[in-house]
């Protein structure tokens, strides 16, 4: 939004995650609609009919000491302007919290090395946001401590991870007070308990960009380890896990033969080369004895990667459905790579059935608790555009939109914009994906694959 008042014109970047928490989607675009713009001149700006105007003018005139620059100024604006939403999905970056993001996209993580997902909590009267981990990356210091998809993270180092405003709850308190619905000892204790918060407390945007490796929380920089306090389905105490940060690189593609002839293609996340990566993979795999595309673990990622995947698979089909303000909706499409002639998915002649059951792809896809966000849109996308058959336990349910964007001076700000549904409607937020074929957590890995295989040969009608 900002750089000393001015932003160019075009719009640098933009990119869709579910998380930067998260999952990030990156396309070059101008559109006009995006275009973020501040006048060059402080004096000229007009916000709310002149009260950024009056507010830059009162200060520059009898601010007592030496005013800071234009530049610092205008990026407090810009903190404050993207604050005021009150959103946990909408907050402001600074040029190496940027970085941070870009280099993620790139398969690079720094801190823990899990994606991370901000889930609201409706209380009486106001919302408690909670930090979720989506899934620990492949040989990150998160899987080594023993993080798992699904945790919630209530403490860093001791310290309360503030997912509301602990005055509200003070403040409802103190009414019943009044209206001697509570007792004084009530009173005395949620005042006790607010103090603490906010004394000890720290923020959860501040939180999740310490946990990824950003150095501004001064309380938690260069820390050899790190103790979180996680709460885990199942688990009647909070846990303690230390974990050491340190530096995650993603390979987000691998693949194999697997023991019946069929191929076996893992995506681990979806960096800005994955669907390169794929490509690649999928050409040394055989051909016409199907494709199990495994999305474990997989928290989503480069939006523009998910959809090559899709269509390296399944050819030009439906992606899904963004919905944005206002309730606008726009389809976004698979992207075919240039140079795949044909999608990698052979095509299931069976006997019987309906036409898209004999001819749909021989696609079979692995999900679980930690796929999320651009990973669960490909997988339904698949179902419904090819007839992949799901396999494996209820997935994360990310369908937030959030943009990412990026400005002149290397700062930027995250947007939530909207969220995604599936070419056909079906809404996974909150709720997951439920698989064709369930399987229990723990499924040895020998059946897993088993089931994927014999899912593969198996016609069921597309889209479930």
């Amino acid at each position: 939004m900002v750089g000393a008042f001015a932003v160019g014109s075009q719009l640098q970047k933009r990119a869709i995650a579910a998380r930067p928490l998260t999952p990030v989607r990156v396309a070059e675009t101008s559109e006009p609609g995006a275009t973020v713009h501040l006048p060059s001149s402080a004096t000229n700006a007009q916000f709310d009919g002149g009260t950024f105007d009056d507010v830059y003018q009162l200060v520059q005139r009898n601010f007592t000491d030496t005013l800071p620059s234009d530049t610092k100024l205008s990026l407090g604006a810009a903190r404050a302007m993207v604050g005021s939403l009150e959103d946990p999905n909408s907050y402001f970056l600074t040029p190496t919290q940027r970085q941070i993001l870009d280099d993620e996209n790139k398969g690079k993580f720094a801190g823990i090395g899990a994606s991370l997902f901000l889930r609201p909590v409706k209380k009486e009267g106001y919302t408690d946001y909670k930090i979720v981990v989506v899934a620990p990356l492949p040989g990150s210091p998160a899987e080594k401590a023993g993080l798992k998809p699904g945790d919630v993270i209530t403490r860093v180092d001791g310290k309360y991870v503030l997912g509301y405003n602990p005055m509200v709850l003070y403040i409802k308190v103190a009414e019943r007070f009044e209206n001697k619905a509570a007792t004084e000892d009530e009173l005395e204790n949620i005042r006790k308990s607010t103090e603490t918060k906010l004394t000890t407390g720290i923020g959860f945007a501040p939180v999740q960009l310490a946990l990824r490796g950003d150095k501004t929380v001064k309380s938690l920089a260069d820390k050899k380890t790190l103790k979180l306090t996680v709460e885990r389905a199942g688990s009647p105490q909070p846990l303690t896990i230390e974990v050491t940060p340190g530096t995650t690189e993603v390979s987000p593609v691998s693949g194999k033969t697997l023991p019946d002839g069929s191929g076996y293609l893992k995506v681990a996340l979806f960096t800005d080369d994955a669907a390169a990566e794929a490509e690649k993979v999928l050409a040394t795999l055989p051909k016409g004895k199907g494709i199990v595309l495994d999305l474990r673990g997989n928290p989503g990622g480069a939006f523009a990667s998910a959809q090559k995947v899709v269509g390296l698979l399944a050819g030009p089909c439906p992606f899904a459905v963004e919905i944005g303000g206002r309730g606008k909706k726009t389809r976004l499409p698979s992207i075919s790579p240039i140079k795949a002639k044909l999608s990698a998915g052979p095509t299931f002649r069976g006997q019987g059935g309906s036409s898209s059951a004999r001819n749909r792809k021989m696609i079979s896809v692995l999900v679980d608790k930690g796929t999320g966000s651009t990973a669960e849109a490909a997988a339904q996308a698949l179902a419904e555009g090819s007839g992949a058959t799901l396999v494996g336990e209820k997935t994360f349910g990310d369908a937030i939109v959030q943009t990412v964007y990026s400005l002149g001076d290397g700062s930027g700000f995250t947007l939530r914009t909207g969220k995604l549904v599936s070419p056909k409607g079906v809404n996974w937020a909150w709720t997951g994906l439920t698989p064709k074929v369930a399987l229990a957590p723990g499924t040895p890995e020998d059946k897993v694959l088993a089931k994927a295989t014999e899912a593969l040969h198996t016609p069921v009608a597309a889209g479930n």
